[in-house]
């Protein structure tokens, strides 16, 4: 064969194999494949942290990426992710606001052939999602409820302990998945009346606290404890995240309650944020439930590469999103008080000392 031939023909087979090399983090224009990474809001700490440490974590990876945060605006979520969809990304990590109402647009982006990796909330009632990492969410409700069983010893106290409950928004799949999991431990005290619900909002819609929100939290709590709580304290306010916390530690501290006295109540939270742990070290919160969101970060990024590259990502479960059992990563999760932050924390190198100066 000709010399100049078979160099041709060795030049294009290598040229081959590093197309084939480079297959999975570069798209048919030879550009880098780009992943849009759908976050919900800045507002909450954690989703700002989460969306940076995804993003570096695909850079690093060799993907461009996309990040939106659409400040707790269903509407423009969906218009991010249309942007996303026209923008060429291959696969997206979504956050979702509104866990119901992406149906429409994840069908457009399947449509497209880009994977849908639900993050954290799962995406509900659509077949338009392709796996789901989160934390088992229903033991976050129940690591919560069983802090405050050990700390009031509901077995063998007689009570009775006048608790509050507030709850996420019903439009995130996840609070209701919590609720569960604090009324699973809770219901059998509220049964026999060694836990009192004063204002008697007890369900999952009558206990929600919008977007999450601080402010919302406050100031329901301020109106809970100016309607039911004049003549009586209250003991337990157990709260589904650690802004609903801090927002009703904010308006429990208003009404004069101390921290560190025996009637300062027991207030939950949970995603460890900044502000929450200097609460937990100053006695203003009880706990908040640790899920530490760079494991949690590093699953998605593995499974979207996972699909990308064609092959099945690791699971070790399936949620239910109405539709069909979705593939599932449950992340581990661990409560954190005053008396172990450091070692959860700092020592993990999740937090600095700095951090919570």
């Amino acid at each position: 064969m000709n010399i100049k031939l078979l160099k041709r023909a060795a030049a294009v087979l290598l040229t081959a194999i590093l197309c084939l090399a480079l297959a999975s983090c570069a798209d048919s224009t030879g550009g880098k494949t780009m992943i849009g990474i759908a976050m919900p809001t800045k507002s909450v700490q954690r989703w700002e942290r989460d969306g940076e440490n995804i993003k570096k974590g695909l850079e690093d990876a060799g993907y461009s990426t996309m990040v939106e945060f659409a400040n707790d605006d269903t509407a423009l979520q969906v218009s991010q992710l249309e942007n996303m969809i026209n923008r060429g990304c291959k696969a997206i990590i979504v956050a979702a606001i509104d866990s119901v109402s992406l149906s429409t647009v994840l069908e457009q982006a399947k449509a497209k052939g880009i994977y849908i990796i639900s993050y954290d909330r799962l995406l509900t009632d659509t077949q338009n999602v392709d796996f789901y990492v989160t934390f088992d969410n229903k033991k976050v409700g129940t690591e919560m409820a069983q802090f405050v069983s050990d700390k009031l010893d509901l077995p063998n106290a007689t009570g009775p302990f006048n608790l509050e409950i507030s709850s996420g928004p019903p439009s995130d799949n996840n609070a209701g998945i919590i609720y569960s999991g604090m009324m699973e431990i809770l219901q059998q005290y509220i049964d026999s009346g060694k836990l009192v619900i004063p204002s008697g909002q007890v369900t999952a819609a009558e206990t929600a606290i919008d977007n999450w929100e601080l402010a919302n939290s406050q100031t329901r709590m301020e109106n809970l404890l100016n309607g039911f709580y004049t003549d009586k304290k209250i003991n337990v306010a157990i709260c589904a995240n650690d802004t609903i916390g801090r927002g009703a530690a904010n308006a429990i501290l208003a009404a004069g309650y101390t921290p560190g006295s025996a009637d300062y109540p027991i207030i939950t939270g949970q995603d460890c944020e900044i502000a929450t742990i200097q609460y937990i070290i100053d006695g203003k919160q009880s706990m908040s439930i640790f899920k530490d969101t760079r494991t949690l970060g590093s699953r998605a990024i593995e499974a979207t590469i996972a699909l990308l590259d064609g092959k099945t990502p690791t699971s070790n479960g399936v949620s239910n999103n109405k539709v069909f059992d979705v593939p599932t990563y449950n992340c581990e999760l661990v409560a954190v008080t005053k008396d172990n932050y450091k070692s959860v924390l700092i020592d993990s190198g999740y937090y600095t000392e700095e951090d919570l100066k």
